[in-house]
């Protein structure tokens, strides 16, 4: 105001009005009017203004006076806003942002080139108010016209991990607090990142991301092969993001030739990054004896359907490949739960195919193939005898059935097993003709062990109570020119020493798994499996037993633990299973076991998950036996009447829930200098009753007990054409029957080279099968010609 010469004061409120229109003949009182009105008197519209007496006049009324408005103002302008105004022919549009503020009428905007002045022309309050606007847009376009002729565009290499980091910890934030109006893009081809703007500008993004990468923290990670090949087949970024990101840490991973490189933003998120890789990752070998199991179409199905079952088409989570160094070994990498569903999958079908409990034979050859039938039947039962005889023969194998559907074949099978058993004195009994017939407690016609079997047969064939004859059979060195000596029945010479030496309680479950409890060393035993106890730490040079085991191994034993690990520390109740490396058994399973917690009732519980574990994880590696020490009884502070009792009543249950075909030896060692833990678990032990045999002296074992232990038994008929000799837990029948409705989990078929013959027991079993048998022996004929 001062600027432009003027000065200003508020009117006073109106107390007269000028009334135009009227009539003259009509008088109106108006009592009060401030604004402009138009009235109604009798129909008749007149005009009412307020009329202010310190002007001598009404404002907007016909005779209202002239005012004379502001002159215009002037604003300067840079010559070059003023050509990019013109250029760009601007003017309008500043005309169409400054008119919302106008009431009545447009502000005019002239520019002046040659002076380079912006004109701004209005009412005074008009111009008053869109001053501010217009500066604010001026400034805008003289700030855009600098940024154009002033800017620059400079590069920085940056490899993809460290722009990763560089995102995560807030790179497009900090340029746009910077200047809004930089650029930044980032080329991966090329591994640059192009930064656009003013010098300034530049300058200050460079100092905060170089600042930025000199925090970085980054680590080498020993990955195992196979897990590094299943993340090459990840995008980094993408697992990263699932792995680390989405879990508030700022990591990535690269994969660098022959390991992996971790990236973090600090050192914290360096270890929380490889904390998480570890608990997410995993990799499981699955080991296969018979490698013609992995010809077998059925295993590629099974493979496929597993990888499609577990890998989506933009997430991978499972990898299965075979080892890189050793054929019999199959590798599967990828995420934690998917790993060991998939290994464990791989492993049940593995130990199927390979490791199957019951088998049926017909009496092969001896039909239309012509071969007489008691060279078919001899040949056979020498095979048998064989594999009895071999030490690992009767690790999952359970039951061998001869089947023939005449009376006299079996009768021939028969006399044949009776002979190649001579040596152990076999008593073979004649079964009784029609008129004798005996039948079982129930009065039934049906045959079988419990596994599947009890289809009606052709022979009305009851049972008689199986029993093992005390005192019979031969020597144990005897038979087939001396190469067997000492492992008769197929136990091997773990096993074997076992039963000689470790002179204590002896139980036996109703299916066949014995319960030894004897006094020992546990470093000393020589079952498949021992069990040990480690702490959280993972070090063997804590606790009674797992010095005497690190001991007696070697410092092997704990490079295998850390190497199977991988991580700082374990949980209660974790399991870690090694090789045996300088001691006699084949594994060790390290658990980590809690402190007692006064009956609080968790102890107590992972205790017996502990157990638990054991049994399934030794049966599932088709281990024979397993030692368990006192666990839990020593510094651990565990009551030993708790431990024995958990311990004698988990191992029961498991053998009648499960029913294991491999797991057959169970033994708990005591050692000698604890002889309170010796009265303890011997009290437990001697308590239980409902078992096949009591427990005898714990420093006795009967001597004829411990030659039956490891001897066939004899050859028992059961009744009509059933023959049944009992080797250990292997169970041998030779009867009369229809070899197609056997359920025992393999069958063989005598066919020709082509897998096709439809004669004789070979057409009975194609066309019991049905069509996809018989596609895939077709498969395995053209196969088989191809060798």
């Amino acid at each position: 105001m001062k600027k432009h010469g003027l000065t200003a004061r508020p009117l006073e409120a109106a107390t007269n009005i000028r009334v135009e229109s009227l009539p003259p003949t009509v008088v109106k009182v108006v009592e009060k009017i401030c604004v402009k009105k138009d009235l109604e008197l009798k129909s008749i519209t007149v005009k009412a203004y307020p009329y202010y007496e310190s002007l001598g006049t009404a404002l907007y009324s016909k005779e209202r006076p002239t005012w004379k408005m502001p002159e215009p103002f002037t604003e300067p302008v840079l010559h070059i806003i003023w050509k990019f105004l013109v250029e760009k022919k601007l003017s309008e549009h500043i005309n169409d942002q400054m008119r919302p503020h106008f009431c009545r009428e447009d502000a005019i905007l002239v520019l002046d080139a040659s002076q380079g002045v912006l004109t701004v022309a209005g009412r005074a309050d008009d111009i008053k108010r869109i001053r501010a606007p217009v500066e604010k847009i001026l400034l805008k376009a003289m700030s855009h016209i600098e940024r154009q002729t002033k800017s620059i565009s400079e590069e920085m290499i940056l490899p993809p991990a460290w722009f990763y980091i560089l995102k995560l910890e807030g790179l497009q934030t900090a340029a746009l607090d910077i200047s809004p109006e930089m650029k930044l893009s980032y080329d991966e081809g090329t591994q640059k990142l192009t930064i656009t703007g003013l010098t300034a500008e530049f300058y200050k993004t460079k100092s905060w991301i170089s600042e930025k990468i000199m925090n970085m923290s980054k680590k080498q990670q020993n990955v195992p092969p196979c897990l590094l090949d299943f993340l090459r087949t990840l995008d980094p970024m993408d697992m990263s993001q699932d792995l680390f990101t989405s879990q508030g840490i700022s990591a990535v991973y690269t994969i660098e030739s022959k390991w992996l490189l971790l990236l973090g933003s600090s050192d914290r998120a360096l270890v929380d990054a490889e904390s998480k890789m570890k608990t997410a990752l995993a990799h499981q070998i699955v080991e296969v004896e018979d490698q013609k199991v992995l010809k077998l179409p059925t295993w590629g199905h099974l493979k496929q359907k597993l990888l499609d079952t577990y890998n989506l088409s933009k997430k991978k989570t499972v990898a299965i490949e075979m080892h890189p160094e050793r054929r019999n070994k199959i590798t599967v990498a990828g995420f934690v739960n998917p790993v060991k569903e998939v290994s464990q999958s791989l492993r049940e079908f593995i130990a199927k195919m390979a490791n199957c409990s019951s088998v049926a034979l017909p009496a092969i050859s001896s039909g239309i193939f012509g071969f007489p039938v008691d060279l078919c039947a001899e040949t056979i039962a020498q095979a048998v005898r064989e594999h009895c005889d071999s030490p690992q023969g009767l690790r999952s194998l359970t039951e061998i059935h001869l089947v023939d559907n005449n009376d006299s074949t079996v009768r021939v099978m028969a006399t044949a097993v009776s002979k190649e058993f001579s040596d152990l004195g076999p008593i073979m009994t004649i079964p009784q003709q029609a008129g004798g017939k005996r039948t079982g407690a129930s009065g039934g016609h049906k045959r079988g062990r419990g596994r599947g079997r009890g289809q009606n047969q052709s022979h009305d064939a009851s049972w008689c109570n199986e029993k093992r004859e005390e005192g019979r059979g031969g020597g144990r060195g005897g038979g087939r020119g001396g190469n067997h000596h000492g492992n008769r029945g197929g136990l091997s010479p773990k096993q074997q020493i076992s039963h000689r030496e470790h002179g204590g309680l002896e139980q036996t479950t109703a299916e066949g798994l014995k319960i030894i409890l004897c006094k020992g060393s546990i470093q000393d035993q020589t079952t498949d499996v021992i069990v040990n106890t480690i702490s959280e730490d993972m070090t063997l040079n804590q606790g009674a037993v797992s010095k005497a085991i690190l001991s007696a191994a070697g410092s092997s034993l704990q490079d295998a633990i850390y190497s199977e690990v991988r991580r700082n520390t374990l949980r209660y109740g974790d399991v870690v299973v090694t090789d045996g490396y300088n001691l006699t058994c084949q594994k060790v399973f390290h658990a980590v076991c809690p402190f007692w917690d006064k009956g609080g009732g968790q102890a107590e519980e992972e205790l017996t998950s502990i157990i638990r574990y054991c049994l399934v994880e030794a049966e599932k590696r088709q281990m024979a036996s397993l030692s368990f020490p006192a666990i839990g009884t020593g510094n651990l502070s565990f009551p030993r009447a708790l431990v024995s009792k958990l311990l004698l009543r988990e191992i029961r249950s498991y053998s009648s829930s499960r029913n294991p075909r491999c797991l057959r030896e169970v033994v708990i060692v005591v050692h000698p200098s604890d002889s309170q833990t010796v009265d303890c678990f011997t009290r437990e032990f001697t308590g239980q009753r409902n078992v096949q045999h009591e427990a005898r002296g714990f420093h006795e074992v009967p001597a004829q007990q411990a030659v039956d232990q490891s001897q066939h038994s004899s050859v028992l008929s059961t009744s009509l054409d059933v023959y049944q000799m009992q080797i250990d837990q292997l169970t041998f029948e030779a009867s009369s029957g229809d070899i197609t409705k056997e359920a025992s989990d393999v069958i063989v078929n005598s066919s020709n080279q082509s897998f096709n013959l439809k004669a004789g027991v070979s057409k009975a079993i194609l066309d019991g099968a049905g069509v996809t048998v018989e596609q895939e022996c077709a498969q395995l004929g053209v196969y088989m010609k191809l060798q």
